[in-house]
């Protein structure tokens, strides 16, 4: 059996493939997790807009403008007829 170039070729790329792989898996053995952060159901109460705080807010925010009138169509022009 001979060994030619190209099988040689997917042996070395076999092994970098694997040598790389165990590397990144050696990083990670040793790695912290991330900090648990605080979610909805942790958080007090306080930190949440109620029913009673919403018309007090409402009634600070200026009152809303007119809605633009919509731009009207200007008809694009006949065609020329054809002599």
């Amino acid at each position: 059996m001979s060994v030619t170039a190209p099988k040689i070729a997917i042996v070395v790329v076999v092994l970098i493939v694997l040598g790389l792989g165990g590397g990144f898996l050696s990083l990670g053995m040793n790695a912290m997790p991330p900090a648990q952060a605080p979610v909805h159901k942790d958080l007090p109460p306080g930190r949440f807009a109620t029913e009673t705080a919403a018309p007090a807010a409402a009634a600070s925010l200026p009152a809303m403008p007119p809605p633009a009138a919509a731009p009207t169509a200007i008809p694009a022009p006949a065609p020329a007829a054809a002599h």
